[in-house]
């Protein structure tokens, strides 16, 4: 189960690393966000061939990958309302230049802020439950890893590891 979980996070992950880095051809961040959402996919991938050979190392690999993931997010988004704090972020920052359009679209920006500072915020505590929450359960999943391991008669386990690797 725990490998399913894996695969469904590497797809998940990586439909966002992939729309991140198509954007990344016109922002820097969204190619740094692709490029560590890449790295996210690959690992859950690679954490989920190893629970599949019965590595030991596996449920660790797919808790830290996590750790990062939700660590990037939480990054970006504090980032983010930073920016849109100091309104730095291209819509506002252009109506600032047009004082005249300024003052007629004023409200519009200030909801554009206002969503925009939901948005940010609320990634910064869903990462903690999502993220936070799967590399607890990858975390868990080490001692029932170890206990099958150590139940397990060696011939089944190696055939288990084997067959794993077809």
């Amino acid at each position: 189960r725990a490998a399913k979980v894996a695969v469904f996070g590497g797809w998940s992950t990586g439909i966002f690393a992939a729309v991140s880095l198509l954007f990344g051809i016109f922002s820097m961040t969204s190619l740094l966000l692709g490029i560590a959402f890449a790295i996210v996919t690959f690992d859950e991938f690679a954490g989920a061939r190893m629970l599949r050979r019965l590595d030991r190392r596996a449920p660790m690999r797919l808790c830290l990958n996590q750790v990062f993931f939700c660590s990037v997010l939480i990054a970006y988004s504090a980032w983010s309302i930073i920016r849109t704090l100091n309104n730095h972020h291209p819509p506002t920052s252009q109506l600032a230049e047009s004082g005249a359009m300024m003052d007629a679209l004023g409200p519009i920006a200030e909801m554009e802020m206002t969503l925009m500072l939901v948005m940010y915020g609320a990634i910064i505590p869903l990462s903690l439950i999502f993220q936070g929450g799967t590399a607890w359960y990858h975390f868990t999943r080490r001692k029932h890893l170890l206990a099958y391991l150590e139940k397990t008669p060696a011939w089944i386990v190696e055939l288990q590891k084997r067959s794993a690797l077809l």
